[in-house]
């Protein structure tokens, strides 16, 4: 039986060291194939958080071009546009420019606190 593993061995190197007896073990063929077809599911999805870590980065510098697109828009042409209603609808104008003005909600929450281990190291 151990000399049956032979032919997969070429597919997983780690296969040719099934030169013992694998029938005492309840080790069959099929079942080193099942192993190697595990091992390589799992790597396919190992670097799967690199992969969203970059898809995040990427997403984040599109959102930081747009954002500076939407800048230039407000700063060059809207608020050209709006700066004449100064003096015929100032109430407009001041709910114009407080509109404007970015609220970071993240910064408005109070931060997480880490917990402390026990001094002594919890012996």
């Amino acid at each position: 039986m151990a000399r049956a593993y032979g032919a997969v061995a070429g597919n997983a190197p780690w296969l040719a060291f099934a030169d013992l007896e694998a029938t005492d073990y309840e080790v069959t063929t099929a079942s080193l194939l099942l192993i190697q077809s595990l091992i390589a599911a799992y790597a396919a999805v190992v670097n799967s958080p690199r992969a969203a870590t970059v898809k995040i980065g990427t997403a984040k510098e599109a959102t930081e071009a747009m954002n500076a697109v939407q800048r230039e828009i407000f700063d060059q042409q809207l608020d050209k546009l709006v700066k004449p209603i100064t003096k015929t609808n100032p109430a407009f104008y001041s709910d114009y420019t407080k509109s404007r003005i970015i609220v970071d909600k993240a910064a408005t929450h109070a931060a997480k606190t880490t917990p402390v281990p026990p001094a002594g190291g919890g012996k």
